[in-house]
């Protein structure tokens, strides 16, 4: 399955939060997040470290994913996938595809958070605390 990481564009906004809103159990700030939220925090976006990056398949969005510069190292976040998709290793290669480069990544994930904890170890996280981490060099 060949998916594509591409960042993330206005056309994309409401496919994005609808898909957040349906996993935000899996946030840490799990609050229903409206249209309107949604475009300010997209207008926000070029001022902060980060790049959000959508995952497409077939041409079609089918989850999320980002990595930030932080003091900790690249850290890999907002990872959402589709329902329908799960279970096909998409997340794990999408991991993947952002932790070529060299340099230490990391992640902090709900404790209660199982698919994503395996998601990491797949793509050669290990357990640091509540945080994984995975050096490339």
């Amino acid at each position: 399955m060949n998916i594509r990481l591409r960042p993330l564009t206005a056309d994309d906004l409401e496919t994005v939060r609808r898909l957040r809103n349906a996993n935000r159990h899996a946030f840490f700030d799990d609050r229903e997040i409206s249209a309107e939220d949604q475009r300010r925090w997209f207008e926000r976006l070029p001022e902060r470290p980060i790049r959000f990056m959508v995952i497409e398949l077939d041409q079609r969005v089918i989850g999320t994913i980002s990595v930030a510069e932080t003091s900790a190292g690249k850290e890999i976040g907002n990872l959402i996938l589709d329902p329908q998709y799960r279970g096909r290793g998409i997340m794990s290669q999408a991991v993947a595809q952002l932790t070529v480069d060299p340099g230490r990544y990391v992640a902090e994930i709900k404790a209660d958070n199982e698919p994503s904890q395996r998601v990491f170890a797949a793509a050669g996280f290990t357990p640091d605390v509540v945080r994984v981490r995975k050096q490339v060099r």
